[in-house]
């Protein structure tokens, strides 16, 4: 059974595109919408799956929303969940969301609109949750973010030990003799156990187990760095690697939702 992941390989085009097209969004060239219907045609995919079908009236599917539809991590995951419940014939619908974009509140207009069995967010903000999922009673699981903090009932979560994953990062450029490190970092949180928030701490311990500050040399803490997307952080890389004034610099930890 051929999955959106299959259709963006063999269109050529990324998967928040033909997810558009399946949307019949109006941003989407001539080019590229001739191209992916062609290849659905081709295959047979059946897009039943796909936030458009939200219309229909059946309240049964599970709903899963990717937040960053060019994520090949998330994708690969979501390949996964798909088969899974097909095979155990649940019917599923998938919600493309941009990193911008409010989970829980898409989550919330799905919920009113057409009564899912279950919600899966694949990725997601915690300051969301905290403010919004109290309006949710749907069963919903929280993939690669840490929810029991959030103390919501209907609410689980399964993801990676992000606090290690930091540490062991940072632990591996320290035994290998890098000293002047950049740490690029993604959303922080009031929120405990945020991803970022435990990778950026673990990348402290690790270094205050080799005996270094944390701390810049002012003083400055590194917990003020700006929020990125995978994109913006792609070119503060670039930025960064060739500003005059970050010459000495000779590694770069990049921490992503």
């Amino acid at each position: 059974m051929k999955t959106i992941k299959d259709i963006a390989d063999l269109s050529g085009y990324s998967i928040g595109t033909v997810s558009r097209v399946l949307n019949d969004r109006p941003d989407v060239s001539e080019e590229a919408k001739n191209k992916i219907l062609e290849i659905i045609e081709q295959e047979g995919y059946e897009p039943n799956t796909h936030a458009r079908h939200l219309k229909q009236t059946k309240g049964s599917a599970v709903t899963v929303f990717v937040k960053g539809a060019d994520s090949t991590f998330l994708n690969s995951i979501l390949e996964k969940i798909q088969r899974y419940l097909y095979e155990n014939n649940e019917e599923v619908r998938v919600v493309f969301l941009t990193e911008a974009d409010n989970e829980v509140e898409y989550a919330l207009k799905v919920c009113q609109e057409r009564r899912p069995k279950g919600l899966l967010f694949l990725g997601g903000d915690l300051n969301n949750f905290k403010k919004g999922f109290r309006h949710i009673s749907v069963p919903s699981v929280l993939i690669t973010g840490f929810a029991e903090k959030l103390d919501f009932d209907n609410l689980s979560s399964f993801c990676t030990d992000d606090y290690e994953g930091g540490k062991a990062a940072m632990k591996n450029l320290l035994e290998n003799g890098h000293r002047n490190i950049a740490v690029i970092g993604g959303f922080l949180s009031e929120v405990e156990k945020q991803v970022s928030n435990n990778r950026l701490q673990g990348v402290r311990d690790a270094m205050r187990e080799k005996g270094l500050d944390p701390e810049d040399p002012k003083g400055e803490s590194t917990s003020s760095l700006v929020p990125f997307i995978c994109a913006s952080a792609f070119f503060l890389f670039v930025s960064l690697t060739y500003s005059s004034k970050l010459k000495d610099l000779n590694s770069f930890l990049l921490r992503t939702e």
